[in-house]
């Protein structure tokens, strides 16, 4: 599951990135990536 959570976290960057993302879209990717940053810590700490 490391690989998969790193690779979200690159993916909703990845995605942040795109010209044509509004406000909406961007506010549901912060928050996921939000989530996913609090497991990766979570899973290094344990």
């Amino acid at each position: 599951a490391t690989g998969q959570t790193e690779a979200a976290i690159l993916q909703i960057k990845l995605a942040k990135k795109s010209k044509d993302i509004n406000f909406y879209l961007n506010s549901i990717l912060e928050d996921r990536l939000n989530f996913f940053i609090n497991e990766e810590r979570e899973r290094r700490k344990n």
